[in-house]
């Protein structure tokens, strides 16, 4: 992460070791891709759209629909993540569109958060870092590095 040349250098190693692990875990989490498997409501231009989620991060997610995207495009969405997650309502922006072979009816489309709203953001959050198994994580770091 860009925040590593931040470190301070002269600290001594446990010290160092510490803080790298700290700031790999922070990232490790912001870009672990977890299941989800989620309806999504939402809005665009030319009217309401829909979809499954298949995987959500804290920057993003994956969906399959029926409906054609353009690349930049942005959309209002709307989705209850599962076991009482709560509710995410987003601006984002579809980054990426493919057509599944398997399933010639349907679409995978990522996309990128562009705004969450406050709440959202803490649901997201909480979430992902349940299934990443942050604790599990830092643990290993631990054992692995202090031991």
């Amino acid at each position: 992460p860009s925040d590593i040349d931040r470190i301070d250098s002269d600290a001594e190693p446990k010290k160092l070791v510490q803080l790298l692990s700290e700031r790999l875990a922070v990232r490790h989490r912001s870009t672990a891709r977890v299941p989800c498997v989620a309806t999504l409501r939402g809005s665009r231009v030319d009217g309401p759209v829909s979809g499954v989620l298949e995987n959500i991060s804290l920057g993003g997610f994956s969906m399959m629909t029926a409906t054609s995207f353009a690349i930049g495009e942005k959309l209002g969405v709307e989705f209850e993540l599962p076991d009482n997650g709560g509710t995410v309502r987003a601006l984002v922006s579809v980054a990426r569109v493919q057509r599944r072979k398997t399933e010639p009816n349907h679409i995978a489309v990522g996309l990128a958060f562009d705004r969450l709203e406050p709440d959202s953001l803490e649901i997201l959050r909480r979430f992902v870092e349940s299934r990443v198994g942050v604790d599990a994580y830092m643990r290993y770091l631990g054992e692995t590095y202090y031991t």
